[in-house]
């Protein structure tokens, strides 16, 4: 579902950046966010709870 949702977001809105949130322990979320080629971006606390925040910069189409 996560791949399906990046092809979405190249075609319809390549100038945007993609974001994954996920609870910091949450080990298989991080693996596909990883394997997708997401970058970690921050960490941050959510109603008193760690989460991860990673980050696929906007796909800039050729001129």
């Amino acid at each position: 579902m996560a791949e399906a949702a990046v092809r979405w977001a190249s075609r319809h809105r390549p100038d945007r950046p993609v974001l994954i949130v996920t609870d910091a322990d949450n080990a298989p979320s991080v693996r596909v966010a990883e394997k997708l080629g997401f970058m970690h971006h921050l960490e941050r606390l959510r109603d008193g709870h760690p989460e991860l925040v990673f980050r696929l910069p906007a796909q800039h189409p050729s001129p």
